[in-house]
């Protein structure tokens, strides 16, 4: 049965000579969906940080974060994702990630109103260390 565990068990075929072929294999949805929890909590995590740092600047700064944050969701996403093989779910994977920063994004706006700076700088942190976690998840379960 396919899990988070990091294998599933694919059904062993023998071939025409008696060797068997099959077997283990990176279970690829936990691939996915580590790789889209790393991404958007990463990007999220620069949008975060760089919202505290330019707090009194933000109509300059505003678009460029964001679109920076997206920018390490998709990149993130795609390269912990290598183990899927298939380019369009890999694509999928990174669109996911992107959408995953902007809604974690967002949430750094009641962030900013409880605790101002202190409350982004916390966020970041927080996301931080989760797209630290989600990213050696992803790894350890393409390793198999």
């Amino acid at each position: 049965m396919p899990g988070l565990a990091g294998k599933q068990e694919a059904p062993k075929q023998v071939d025409a000579s008696g060797t068997e072929h099959g077997g283990d294999q990176p279970d690829l949805i936990a691939v996915a969906l580590s790789s889209i929890a790393a991404g958007g909590a990463a990007g999220a995590a620069l949008v975060s940080a760089a919202l505290a740092a330019f707090h009194d600047r933000l109509t300059d700064t505003l678009p460029l974060t964001i679109f920076a944050g997206l920018v390490v969701a998709v990149a993130l996403g795609w390269t912990l994702a290598r183990a899927v093989g298939d380019v369009w779910r890999r694509g999928v994977t990174a669109a996911l990630a992107a959408f995953g920063t902007l809604i974690l994004a967002g949430l750094a706006a009641p962030a900013d109103i409880v605790a101002g700076r202190a409350g982004l700088v916390g966020y970041a942190a927080l996301l931080a260390a989760g797209a630290v976690v989600a990213a050696r998840g992803a790894k350890r379960v393409a390793r198999g």
